[in-house]
């Protein structure tokens, strides 16, 4: 583990320039055992360079922070463990119980979103997932209404492949049972 740490935080003073005394501010804190900053840590591994914080990409460093994170319960975690399952090929059902741990522990709207899509996506085959589906697009579009958090419903979208056309359908079909939001 240490070594890890170590290669860790030679990255950082590689490529940080300015930002590298946040970023070990945020380790030590990780290192510490703070979920909040295990989870930044994890999204600065999963998105790279576009996070703006001076990390290379590693989704292998980021599932590390992120089960560290979860496994003290912070929501985000099981969303991005989720996401690195489905990119990674883990099954549906896994993926799924990420997204759902994600919800119970009281994630954002975009995992009920994610959950929407995924079962529209990948499990979509019975009349049962097609209204599971609608029943999580219906949540989180009640919950983005509710938090004005839409926009950023709807740039998730940008996640799966064709997601607009693909699960069109079932957005109208939720917002339609609540009364046409947007």
């Amino acid at each position: 583990m240490e070594e890890r740490v170590q290669e860790q935080r030679r990255q950082i003073s590689a490529i940080t320039g300015g930002k590298s005394e946040a970023l070990a501010k945020t380790l030590g804190q990780a290192e510490a055992g703070d979920p909040g900053a295990q989870y930044d840590l994890g999204r600065a591994y999963f998105w790279g360079p576009s996070a703006g914080q001076g990390t290379v990409q590693d989704h292998r460093l980021s599932q590390s922070w992120f089960e560290k994170s979860a496994a003290q319960g912070h929501p985000g975690s099981y969303y991005y463990l989720a996401r690195l399952g489905a990119l990674s090929g883990k099954s549906d059902t896994e993926v799924v119980r990420l997204l759902e741990q994600s919800i119970e522990a009281g994630s954002p709207c975009r995992a009920q979103f994610k959950l929407g899509v995924f079962i529209h996506h990948k499990l979509a085959d019975t009349p049962e997932n097609e209204r599971e589906a609608i029943k999580w697009l219906k949540a989180a579009i009640e919950r983005a209404e509710a938090t004005s958090a839409m926009p950023r419903v709807l740039a998730s979208l940008q996640d799966l492949p064709n997601n607009w056309t693909m699960c069109r359908p079932y957005m109208f079909a939720a917002m339609a049972e609540i009364g046409g939001i947007l």
